[in-house]
C-alpha cells in the first residue's frame, strides 16, 4: 500500500490521540479495512485545509482571473493558516494565495483584512 505523503502518523495530536499507532477497528472486514486505508491515504494526500483551500483558491484564480469573489476567496484562505492544521508543505500555496490577493487586487477590503499571511 502506498505510503502516505503527508507526516499525519508523526503529527503530536495523532501520537497523543493514538499513543500505540492506528489500527482499523476489529469490526471491519478485511476489504473494508483496505478501503478504509486507501480512503485515509487520499486524504492524507490532499494536505491540510489551509493547504487545499489555497490551491484550490489558486487554481479557480487561474481558471476564472475576474470572478469578484475572488478577494474574498484568496483573503480566506490565507486567514485559515492562522488556525488551521498546516505542515511544511502549508507555506507554499498559501504565500502564493497572499501574492495574488495583494498583486491582483491591491484595493480591495479584503487585501487590506490579510496584511499577513502565516506558515
Amino acid at each position: 500500500m502506498k505510503e502516505p505523503k503527508s507526516t499525519e502518523y508523526s503529527q503530536p495530536l495523532f501520537q497523543f490521540l493514538y499513543p500505540d499507532g492506528w489500527k482499523s477497528p476489529a469490526f471491519l472486514s478485511a476489504g473494508q479495512k483496505k478501503m478504509s486505508e486507501s480512503e485515509r491515504t487520499k486524504l492524507a494526500d490532499l494536505g491540510g485545509a489551509p493547504q487545499f483551500l489555497s490551491r484550490t483558491t489558486l487554481a479557480w484564480y487561474r481558471s476564472h482571473p475576474d470572478d469578484p469573489r475572488l478577494p474574498e476567496a484568496l483573503s480566506l484562505a490565507v486567514k485559515s493558516s492562522r488556525f488551521g492544521c498546516t505542515d511544511e508543505n502549508s507555506a507554499g500555496p498559501v504565500r502564493q494565495a497572499f501574492r495574488v490577493l495583494h498583486n491582483r487586487f491591491p484595493k480591495s477590503p479584503w487585501t487590506a483584512q490579510t496584511p499577513y499571511w502565516y506558515k
